[in-house]
């Protein structure tokens, strides 16, 4: 079923206790204009931003199901963990590179063992 968001906003302008002369001047619209937008299948999101900051109620889940609602959010959780994943690698990867430059930094100063002379055969007599 589609949406028709201009009678979801007015049933919420009703509930509210709201008249339409006071929400016209909430959201700096003329009475007419107000009217307009109740009958309206659509509406502009800076409008439906505005009306959702006067009325207080996020009007843009009205265009989401539940179950999108925690799919979304299912994978927001599944995106923060692959950032953190993605942290941690990271960081290890600088602790590596640290490491490294510090083993490099140290090798000059090694002393390399000095080749062994190969060992002659004795003839035996």
């Amino acid at each position: 079923m589609a949406v028709h968001i201009g009678k979801i906003i007015q049933a919420l302008v009703k509930s509210k206790g709201i008249s339409v002369t006071d929400f016209a001047d909430m959201v700096n619209y003329s009475r007419r204009n107000v009217y307009e937008i109740f009958e309206k299948p659509t509406i502009d999101t800076g409008l439906l931003i505005k009306i959702s900051k006067v009325l207080k109620k996020n009007l843009f889940f009205e265009y989401i199901k539940e179950e999108e609602i925690i799919e979304c959010a299912n994978i927001l959780s599944n995106e923060n963990d692959l950032l953190a994943a993605i942290k941690d690698v990271k960081k290890t990867v600088v602790e590596l590179k640290e490491e490294i430059e510090k083993i490099t930094a140290e090798a000059p100063n090694i002393t390399k063992p000095k080749k062994a002379e190969p060992v002659k055969k004795v003839k035996k007599s």
